[in-house]
């Protein structure tokens, strides 16, 4: 589609190079004044098509990185919390979305979780039904919006958390109960997770790998010997589990 699009844009251009070519061969005059209302009628079409013009020839592109994973304090529900309650701590592990238009703002932008594997037959990964894909919590405090405009530094989104006594889950704004979301001592997962954004052309999906060992550090290096995350192709099962099986709330 896109390069239908430039296709167009191409023989417009030359179409109005024509026009003016063949003015000034007329006369000098009619050359001017074809010049002049063609730059009347760009300049018009500049201000109503600009955005999508930029949009053709430059699309926005979006990329996905894994950032270092972060300890956070958990805050009490309640406020505020009882005096004697012990401090809670949990491990954020978050993915940096790249504007690689830096110049263009990436609009709307949200990341998503559209399905969850595990592995099934014949040890190859296989899908656990969602109904729906599910927003990840962007790290924006003190409130995390459903979308972000995304700038040339980019932005970080909460993919997934470990508290300590509590097994990995993805950091989402919303839940459904139709699948199993955690990642149990001793399991692993791949995670498919997609960007999208109001003037991108193709979302961009990436598959990332969970696993964990069961075991807790208190240092980044440590976390990550036993919770790896690592991004990778996945050959999916043709045998699915189906979108309404019932599943675990945790």
């Amino acid at each position: 589609m896109r390069w239908v699009r430039l296709g167009l844009l191409f023989l417009a251009v030359v179409l109005i190079l024509s026009i003016v070519v063949y003015a000034f061969c007329r006369s000098f005059t009619e050359g001017v004044n074809a010049v002049m209302a063609l730059a009347t009628v760009a300049a018009v079409m500049a201000a109503l098509f600009g955005e999508w013009l930029r949009g053709v020839l430059f699309p926005l592109k979006l990329a996905l990185e894994l950032v270092p994973p972060t300890r956070t304090e958990v805050r009490a529900q309640q406020a505020p919390p009882p005096a004697d309650q012990p401090r809670r701590y949990a491990w954020y592990f978050g993915l940096r979305v790249r504007n690689q238009r830096r110049w263009r703002s990436a609009r709307n932008c949200q990341v998503v979780l559209k399905n969850i594997y595990r592995p099934g037959e014949n040890n190859l990964p296989q899908v656990e039904g969602m109904s729906i894909p599910l927003p990840f919590h962007w790290a924006v405090v003190p409130v995390a919006p459903l979308f972000l405009t995304v700038r040339a530094e980019g932005a970080v989104v909460n993919f997934g958390m470990l508290e300590k006594g509590k097994n990995f889950e993805p950091v989402l704004l919303s839940r459904t109960l139709n699948f199993r979301h955690t990642v149990r001592p001793g399991e692993e997962a791949w995670f498919e997770v997609e960007v999208q954004a109001a003037d991108l052309l193709m979302p961009e999906t990436r598959f990332y790998k969970v696993s964990w060992d069961g075991e807790w550090a208190d240092d980044a290096e440590g976390i990550k010997e036993h919770v790896k995350i690592t991004e990778e192709q996945l050959a999916v099962s043709q045998s699915a589990v189906p979108p309404d099986a019932p599943g675990e709330r945790n």
